[in-house]
């Protein structure tokens, strides 16, 4: 399966654990200086329901991470989520770290895929 292949099926499967009722558009950037110009690697934009994630010269998993991450930042906007800052990111990084384990439990191979 190619990189492009396994985010589409990644996303299906977060949307589907995630009970979203629209999935987000998942814009794949293949820049270099993406993470130091955003100092991040991935941006959530609720006003047009996508997100952006950076893949330079980064590990499938952690690609994948980076797409749970936003996608749940996603979910807590279709809900209304009214927690603080803080508490949406690690609500965020705990389910990206959860559901990337449940999709790799069967694709124990994309460990080892740059």
């Amino acid at each position: 399966m190619n990189t492009e292949a396994i985010i589409d099926d990644f996303v299906k499967f977060v949307g589907n654990k995630l009970r979203m009722d629209e999935l987000p558009t998942v814009h794949i950037d293949n820049d270099p200086n993406f993470a130091t110009s955003h100092k991040t690697f991935g941006i959530y934009f609720p006003d047009n329901n996508s997100t952006t994630v950076e893949i330079h010269g980064r590990n499938i998993v952690d690609i994948l991470r980076t797409i749970a991450h936003e996608l749940t930042h996603h979910r807590q906007n279709e809900v209304g989520s009214t927690k603080s800052r803080t508490d949406l990111e690690i609500e965020a990084t705990a389910a990206a770290g959860m559901l990337v384990k449940l999709y790799c439990e069967d694709k124990p191979e994309l460990y080892g895929k740059d």
